[in-house]
């Protein structure tokens, strides 16, 4: 699901949590940031893959 507030009426349990990772060409302007984290607002104008 989404960061966002549930509803009142809806029941839920954790399952997990997992880390985002980007993976992006080597090329990419973001590629030499490797081995530290990229803030999400780096992403905002990039094409995303679920």
């Amino acid at each position: 699901m989404r960061n966002m507030p549930l509803p009142d009426a809806l029941n839920y349990q954790f399952l997990l949590r997992e880390s985002l990772i980007a993976v992006v060409h080597q090329d990419h302007q973001l590629a030499s940031v490797a081995g530290e984290s990229i803030a999400v607002r780096q992403l905002e104008n990039e094409p995303f893959i679920f």
